[in-house]
């Protein structure tokens, strides 16, 4: 009896630090849950078709928040930013995580 509780805090201990491994995050990162690339690109089309503001976080941990005036080539868009009236040139692929009001 006494074995079979040994083993099975060891099987809860290992369970416990493989979940540890699989769940660790990145300290540097703003956010540890990213989105996947087809989530991004949904909340970019609803953005740009509804002319809603989206909050961009990049993956150098800076923030956007503006209206989508136009897509560009090369995976670019173009975003109006809502506090400096600023325009942003923004990769596609830099795109850590979108967020819509």
């Amino acid at each position: 009896m006494k074995n079979l509780q040994l083993i099975g805090k060891n099987l809860v201990t290992k369970t416990f630090n493989l979940f540890e491994d699989i769940f660790a995050y990145d300290q540097d990162q703003l956010s540890i849950v990213g989105q996947k690339q087809h989530y991004i690109l949904t909340n970019l089309s609803y953005a740009l078709l509804h002319r809603s503001y989206i909050l961009l976080t990049l993956k150098d941990n800076t923030n956007i928040i503006g209206k989508i005036i136009k897509v560009g080539p090369n995976n670019k868009i173009i975003i109006k930013n809502i506090d400096t009236d600023a325009i942003n040139i923004v990769n596609i692929p830099d795109i850590f995580r979108t967020d819509i009001a």
